[in-house]
């Protein structure tokens, strides 16, 4: 059964990373196949990476960025994904191309005028009930978002950078996105998830460069800290939500 995903480690690019990811309590890898990414790797890898991973009890997701529709084909076909992430401007009409797969969608959150219109253009085709002018009169095909993952402003490579998505703005919840799974990304460590968590109340983290050696390489110590302070921050979540 597909879960949110709550530790999301991206990026990965090395089969030996993986078995000590699972052990960590990571739930969900991120295997990257946008060019332009320090992280990329082919599609004969990602295949490799993606079923290495299910073997371990790990869901994967493939992330592209802006892709073309042959793309999402030839990726959505390569193995048995439980997510899709789309980290680019894609409107929700690409979700037809996605086989039926779970999709992430990747949205900014740096203050900037009107970034969260792309949030409410999505979760007007993946939920009837929402009434907002973004539908339009067209048609209300329903996509398959699973969550949005809110991550840092950055063009060129999506994610992976580093830089930090603005907290402050997500909790309380911008009303564009209630409603539906967050998962916060951009520039979580081991020092500041725990914070992150408590503070943007998210259901799950995302980091890449967070529990790096190198880009692509992961460092255990990082990683296990990583899920260590994550789980700490949920934990303090739920004791402050009751009452």
């Amino acid at each position: 059964m597909i879960s949110i995903p709550r530790i999301k480690i991206c990026g990965v690019t090395q089969p030996s990373d993986l078995e000590y990811l699972a052990q960590s309590g990571v739930d969900t890898v991120g295997i990257n196949v946008v060019s332009t990414s320090r992280r990329f790797v082919d599609l004969v890898r990602a295949k490799e990476l993606a079923e290495l991973a299910k073997t371990l009890g790990l869901q994967t997701a493939a992330v592209l960025m802006n892709p073309a529709a042959q793309q999402i084909t030839d990726v959505a076909s390569l193995t048995e994904w439980d997510f899709l992430q789309l980290h680019g401007s894609e409107e929700p009409e690409i979700a037809q191309h996605c086989q039926g797969i779970p999709i992430i969608k990747a949205v900014s959150c740096n203050g900037r005028p009107g970034e969260f219109d792309l949030a409410i253009r999505w979760l007007a085709r993946s939920y009837p009930s929402r009434k907002t002018e973004a539908a339009g009169s067209g048609s209300r095909a329903i996509s398959t978002l699973a969550c949005l993952l809110v991550d840092a402003y950055a063009p060129v490579h999506g994610g992976g950078t580093g830089q930090l998505a603005r907290w402050d703005l997500l909790w309380p919840r911008p009303p564009q996105i209630v409603g539906v799974p967050m998962i916060l990304a951009g520039g979580l460590t081991p020092d500041n998830v725990c914070s992150a968590i408590i503070q943007t109340r998210c259901d799950g983290v995302d980091t890449a460069s967070g529990v790096e050696s190198s880009p692509g390489h992961k460092s255990r110590k990082l990683v296990a800290g990583f899920s260590q302070q994550a789980q700490a921050g949920f934990s303090a979540t739920v004791q402050n939500s009751n009452p």
